[in-house]
C-alpha cells in the first residue's frame, strides 16, 4: 500500500526528567495497562511516548485507542501513527477484507462488526458498507488514528514507527517512516539524536539467541523497541525508559505467558535462533519427540522439538525456535512458552531457550 500523506513533524520541548517509550501495542490493552504500573506512569510528571501500532492482530484494538485517547488529554503524552494504523484508515477493501478474514475477531474490522452487531462481512461489497457505518459509529476513534503525528523530535531524541531516511525531517517519505522493513539493519544515518523505532520485532535481527530486549545500533544511534508483542511466538511488550537529563536508556517488559519456578537447574548453554521470515529448514531425520535439520539460511544443524516444524505454500519453516539452553536454578522465576514431553521453552529476562528435564533428549 502507498502512502501518499505528507509527513507531519511534531517538535516537542520536554522538561520531565523520564520519557518513557512504548512500540507496537497491537490491541493488548492488558499487557499496556500493566507495562505502564510496571514502569510506574505518573500522569504529569512523566512523558509518554508511543510509536504507532495500537491496533491490529491483538483482541482490544478499539478499546486500546480509547485508552490512548484518554491518556493523550495529558500534556506530556505523544501517540504516533503506525503502518496499522494507516492501513485501518486508508487500506484498499480487498486488503481490510482479507487481513480482517485471517485475523478475525483480532482485526479492527472483526471489532467494529461485533460492536455493532454485524455479521463478519464476507464479500467485498458487504466490507465497504461496514466501513460506511463504521465512520459515523467509530468517528471519535477513527478521527483520533487520523490526526496523529509520524515523527517527534525533542531536545535529545528523535522517535518514529519503523525508520527515518537521513536528518531531514520535513522531506521524508512515510511509507519509509511506517513501514520500513528491518530498519535495524539496513540503516545507513548516523544519527545525532537517539533515534527510537518499532515496527519490526528486534528479535527478527539476533541469530544468537531468542530475546526480544531492545537493541542499540551503536554505529547509527538507533534504538529498537519492538518486543514481538502477538507477533512472535515468545513476544512481550517491552518499556524504555529514557532518562531525559543525560539520555540514557533502561528497559522493563510484560507477557502473557504463565509465571513458573524453574523446576530444575541448568547450565547456559549457547546456540543458535531461527525466526521468521528466514525460517525455512530441510529435515534431516525425523524423531519420536524431536527432529535433526539444517537451517537453509546457514547451513547450521539443530535438533528441534516437532511441534515446531510447520509447512506452507513456500517450504518447510520453523516457528520461532532456538538450541540455546539459559542458565536456571531451580525455584527461579520464569515464563512458560511452551511445553512438550521433556521439554519447556521458557522465558528469562526477555530471552527465550529450551529446558530439558529429561537430561537424555
Amino acid at each position: 500500500m502507498k502512502f501518499e500523506h505528507p509527513v507531519r513533524v511534531v517538535r516537542a520541548s520536554i522538561h520531565t526528567k523520564r520519557i518513557l517509550v512504548i512500540s507496537d501495542i497491537h490491541g493488548g490493552l492488558e499487557l499496556l495497562r500493566a507495562l505502564l504500573e510496571k514502569l510506574r506512569y505518573r500522569p504529569g510528571e512523566d512523558t509518554l511516548v508511543i510509536l504507532g501500532d495500537l491496533v491490529q492482530k491483538g483482541m482490544r484494538s478499539l478499546d486500546t485507542v480509547r485508552f490512548a485517547m484518554e491518556l493523550s488529554k495529558e500534556e506530556n503524552v505523544f501517540v504516533l501513527m503506525g503502518n496499522n494504523e494507516l492501513f485501518t484508515l486508508e487500506g484498499p477493501d480487498e486488503e481490510i477484507l482479507q487481513h480482517g478474514s485471517h485475523f478475525r475477531e483480532r482485526s479492527v474490522l472483526g471489532e467494529m462488526a461485533l460492536e455493532l452487531g454485524l455479521p463478519f462481512p464476507k464479500t467485498v461489497e458487504e466490507t465497504h458498507a461496514l466501513r460506511e457505518k463504521a465512520e459515523q459509529a467509530f468517528s471519535k476513534e477513527l478521527n483520533f488514528l487520523r490526526d496523529l503525528p509520524h515523527i517527534l523530535e525533542t531536545e535529545q531524541f528523535l522517535f518514529a514507527h519503523a525508520g527515518l531516511s537521513g536528518t531531514d525531517l520535513e522531506n521524508q517519505d512515510l511509507e519509509y517512516v511506517l513501514a520500513a522493513p528491518r530498519f535495524h539493519e539496513t540503516v545507513s544515518t548516523s544519527f545525532q539524536k537517539l533515534l527510537l523505532v518499532g515496527h519490526w520485532p528486534v528479535a527478527n535481527f539476533r541469530t544468537d539467541c531468542l530475546s526480544n530486549e531492545p537493541l542499540y545500533h551503536r554505529a547509527c544511534n538507533v534504538l529498537s523497541i519492538d518486543g514481538g508483542n502477538t507477533l512472535k511466538s515468545f513476544g512481550q511488550l517491552n518499556g524504555v525508559i529514557l532518562d531525559n537529563e543525560t539520555g540514557e536508556w533502561s528497559s522493563l517488559s510484560v507477557d502473557l505467558y504463565p509465571k513458573i519456578p524453574a523446576p530444575c537447574s541448568q547450565q547456559e548453554k549457547p546456540g543458535i535462533a531461527i525466526t521468521w521470515p528466514e525460517n525455512f529448514v530441510e529435515l534431516l531425520e525425523r524423531g519420536e519427540h524431536f527432529s535433526l535439520c539444517r537451517a537453509k539460511k546457514d547451513g547450521v544443524i539443530l535438533k528441534i522439538p516437532n511441534e515446531f516444524f510447520y509447512q506452507d505454500e513456500k517450504g518447510l519453516r520453523v516457528s520461532d525456535a532456538t538450541n540455546v539452553q539459559l542458565g536456571l536454578t531451580k525455584g527461579e522465576p520464569v515464563s512458560l512458552v511452551k511445553e512438550g514431553k521433556g521439554w519447556q521453552m521458557i522465558m528469562k529476562n526477555g530471552k527465550a531457550g529450551m529446558l530439558f528435564l529429561d537430561p537424555g533428549l
